[in-house]
């Protein structure tokens, strides 16, 4: 067996096996057979191991015999976190989630010969899905998992498609979507960064030099700006690989190996009623969001889909190489004078992209962050309308109290920090809100601002700020965003 799935198998094994390990006592918690399943099963794959006080186990099970207890709890798991909100699920469902898969795949790696045919390339392929589950559904919970999840994906990838070559030669040619169509400077549909303002009176402080930290710091760390091409100049320190590499699809399915899916919002904005989540192959959803070149398609495509405040560096950590922090991320703004109590996420930055259709017009509704934000726009253009902080009480909050029939208990519970005032939606339409929000139209617009953001541009905003975001123009728009 190879080394690295030894590895794997005897860790899970020395864990299972100590009752004073955090794994044992976690997901024994979920029933008493829990355990001795999932050690059986990995046992069978190290045979010096040997339990007395476990039943014996057949040396020659297949893998469809010997995988079956550990599917089996698979779904049980499955089964817990699906009955209850996900913020209330116990921990114990997903490290048995968690465990329950890599245990099975290394089952199906290591046991392949067993499986006939064609059967062998579906079973792997979705071991690799439901292991791209494991990261996105339970965070790959537990010590050395996502290492190890990252590991076997690698694994059943290189046994259903080949080699690494192979695998380049299965990825299909596509027209690529270059990147000087994503250029403000050359592509005809990308918005103009001085564009007429629809929204708000102000445009955002544009600054025409990257201020050094301290400027940073004692001067701008309290207000917007942008910087024009920040991470799109090659000669620049600041230079981002991802401007140019990531407008192929072909470049990020190889980063990512075949066989993998990512979970995306379907609907234009998650304030309306037809809003929802799937979790979607990733070539499927690349085309869908206009990585193919050709425009028609993604019009003619079933509903709007956006890969929105997601990790993808945690899943596809190839893809990390690609960019850089600014600096500014690693600064300490003094606490503002205004506004909500400051605290900056525990660690390193937290780091999340949004990826969707420029034409499909995809909107954030106004909002409020607890962190500063770099925000980076690599791919396409964005449409931003900013308030600032103390524009809160005239913002009309969903769950605020005022009698409204859009509001329901999930929206009360779930987006307080979400304004239910319509920005970024047809501009004649909005006009005519001014009698359903009259303090906003009196107090709040005359403070907002607006740009548009083109590739390579930088937007830099504090804590607090309200912000909405709409993709425009054709083609793909892949935003980053690093809150600090």
């Amino acid at each position: 067996m190879d080394a690295d799935l030894v590895a794997i198998a005897t860790s899970i094994s020395e864990e299972l096996l100590d009752s004073q390990s955090p794994t044992q006592k976690e997901i024994a918690l979920c029933g008493p057979a829990v355990v001795r399943i999932l050690l059986a099963a990995c046992l069978a794959l190290l045979p010096e191991y040997q339990i007395t006080e476990l039943d014996p186990v057949e040396p020659e099970l297949d893998a469809k015999s010997l995988s079956a207890g550990p599917r089996v709890l698979c779904d049980l798991a499955q089964q817990h976190i699906d009955s209850i909100p996900f913020n209330l699920v116990p921990p114990r469902w997903l490290r048995l989630y968690t465990d329950a898969y890599i245990i099975s795949t290394l089952i199906d790696i290591v046991c392949q010969q067993s499986i006939e045919g064609q059967q062998k390339n579906l079973r792997l392929g979705a071991d690799i899905q439901q292991l791209d589950k494991v990261i996105i559904v339970a965070g790959a919970l537990g010590p050395g998992r996502h290492r190890w999840v990252q590991t076997l994906i690698k694994k059943a990838q290189a046994v259903v498609f080949g080699t690494e070559d192979d695998i380049a030669a299965e990825v299909p040619q596509e027209t690529i979507f270059s990147s000087s169509q994503n250029s403000d400077s050359n592509s005809s549909t990308a918005p103009d960064p001085n564009s007429s303002l629809l929204y708000a009176p102000n445009h955002i402080e544009i600054l025409q030099k990257i201020p050094s930290m301290r400027a940073y710091e004692s001067i701008h760390s309290h207000s917007p700006f942008i910087i024009r091409k920040y991470a799109s100049q090659k000669d620049s320190a600041c230079f981002w690989p991802a401007t140019e590499l990531w407008s192929s699809p072909k470049y990020l399915l190889k980063q990512a190996g075949p066989g993998r899916v990512v979970p995306v919002e379907i609907g234009g904005a998650y304030d309306q009623a037809n809003w929802g989540q799937e979790i979607i192959p990733f070539e499927s959803f690349l085309e869908r969001a206009g990585f193919n070149g050709t425009f028609q398609q993604k019009r003619s495509a079933p509903s709007t889909c956006y890969l929105a405040q997601y990790d993808i560096f945690n899943q596809i950590p190839e893809l990390a190489k690609d960019i850089c922090y600014p600096d500014y991320v690693w600064s300490e703004p003094s606490r503002p004078s205004i506004g909500p109590a400051y605290s900056p996420p525990h660690g390193s930055p937290v780091v999340n992209v949004w990826v969707g259709n420029g034409s499909g017009e995809i909107i954030s509704p106004a909002h409020t962050d607890p962190y500063h934000n770099c925000y980076v726009q690599v791919l396409g253009s964005k449409r931003v309308w900013l308030a600032p902080p103390w524009c809160s009480d005239h913002m009309y909050c969903y769950g605020a109290g005022d009698d409204d029939s859009t509001s329901d208990g999930l929206a009360e519970q779930y987006m307080t920090n979400t304004s239910r005032v319509p920005l970024l939606r047809d501009p004649v339409e909005f006009e005519k809100e001014s009698l359903r929000f009259p303090a906003f139209f009196e107090t709040v617009r005359p403070q907002s601002m607006e740009a548009v953001l083109n590739p390579g541009d930088l937007l830099v905003f504090p804590p607090g700020w309200w912000h909405a975001m709409r993709t425009e123009g054709e083609g793909p728009v892949w935003s980053v965003s690093m809150w600090y």
